[in-house]
């Protein structure tokens, strides 16, 4: 059939996006073989214009994707020096020679009275910085700590 006589006979049709029926002609239809009319350019500069736009707001997400996780890393990487020194710096609430790092899942085990040669008790710390959180492990150590669920083996282990 040809685009004039629907034009003619304006049939009702669906939209396939939004599934709206609305009349033939409503949807400004023309002859792709003959120039572009005005309401087509018009609104292909507006899809064109849609498009670069969220270009725009595409790459901007990316710089600041990429900046979050540059940031992220910076500040993992500061927080384990940190938990590396913590152990050296004033205010640490335990001697330094009776600390020994274990790194994961717990940062340090302080063996408390161990550089005078009595252990009077053993404690396991981890050191956050900034806004760091406990971990899932961490909280399960805490509550074996707590249930007191804790053993120390010596000798000879199958």
């Amino acid at each position: 059939m040809l685009l004039s006589e629907l034009i003619k006979k304006n049939p009702r049709v669906e939209c396939p996006r939004c599934l709206e029926s609305f009349s033939f002609r409503r949807g400004e239809p023309f002859d792709t073989t003959k120039p572009m009319p005005k309401h087509a350019k018009d609104f292909l500069a507006s899809k064109a214009d849609a498009l670069t736009l969220r270009e725009r707001e595409l790459i901007e997400q990316e710089d600041f994707s990429v900046d979050r996780s540059q940031t992220q890393a910076l500040a993992t990487n500061l927080g384990n020096l940190v938990e590396g020194v913590a152990t050296s710096l004033r205010g640490f609430p335990a001697a330094a020679e009776d600390c020994r790092a274990l790194q994961r899942p717990i940062d340090v085990v302080i063996f408390h009275g161990l550089s005078k040669g009595t252990i009077d008790a053993v404690t396991f710390a981890d050191i956050k910085t900034g806004s760091a959180v406990v971990s899932p492990v961490q909280r399960q150590v805490r509550e074996v700590v707590r249930d007191g669920a804790v053993e120390l083996l010596i000798g000879d282990l199958p």
